[in-house]
């Protein structure tokens, strides 16, 4: 799914409006704002 994301962009945002997604989710986060608030989550779940 990542490597679709990935190589469509264009296409996958294009076909969606985020003005109204945004109205009918308010708290939607990019997904740079996701990993920040939840980089220690995912630093916990890496091993050494």
């Amino acid at each position: 799914m990542f490597q679709f994301y990935a190589e469509n962009h264009d296409d996958f945002s294009g076909d969606r409006d985020l003005a109204k997604v945004r109205e009918l989710n308010p708290d939607l986060q990019s997904f740079t704002t996701w990993l920040e608030n939840h980089r220690d989550e995912l630093k916990a779940t890496q091993s050494d």
